[in-house]
């Protein structure tokens, strides 16, 4: 996958000395909720996941990151983050439309994911992107909320 744009944004992998700055902005991004940075090393590190960042032209802080990893015919998101003050601007838009790309580019058909029950923002964004429902899973978050099992059609 070479560097690209999409949109107003510019899309990058991320490497390992990214992990400081992913770690920050995934905090910055989910609070409490957040993996940590061990947890993003590990996925950075691991077979078939790929780390995408997001930032401007004019801000060369990343404003969003997003980790997907390729399973066969199928690829899973596995976080997708935004900082506050990039949220509604189009970054996590520009993030799935180029991991659908590079998805699809490496065979994959579906794509699918887990969303909190309650994220109604980034559940309308999944929906745009053809995501539908498939299941629940039940206290799936560390704080006990339910997450909604998504997936999309991506060939």
């Amino acid at each position: 996958m070479s560097d690209g744009s999409t949109g107003d944004w510019i899309i990058r992998r991320a490497r390992l000395d990214d992990l400081e700055l992913l770690s920050r902005l995934e905090q910055k991004a989910f609070g409490d909720m957040a993996w940590g940075g061990g947890a993003i090393a590990d996925g950075m590190t691991a077979n078939a996941v790929s780390t995408l960042l997001a930032y401007s032209a004019a801000q060369p802080t990343p404003a969003g990151f997003m980790m997907w990893r390729l399973l066969g015919d199928e690829a899973e998101i596995l976080t997708l983050g935004v900082s506050p003050d990039g949220r509604r601007k189009g970054v996590a838009s520009a993030l799935l439309a180029r991991s659908i790309l590079d998805a699809r580019q490496a065979g994959a058909a579906r794509m699918f994911l887990e969303v909190g029950a309650r994220n109604t923002a980034a559940i309308a964004l999944y929906r745009k992107f053809g995501f539908e429902q498939i299941g629940e899973r039940p206290s799936y978050y560390r704080d006990g909320g339910d997450a909604l099992v998504m997936r999309a059609r991506i060939e």
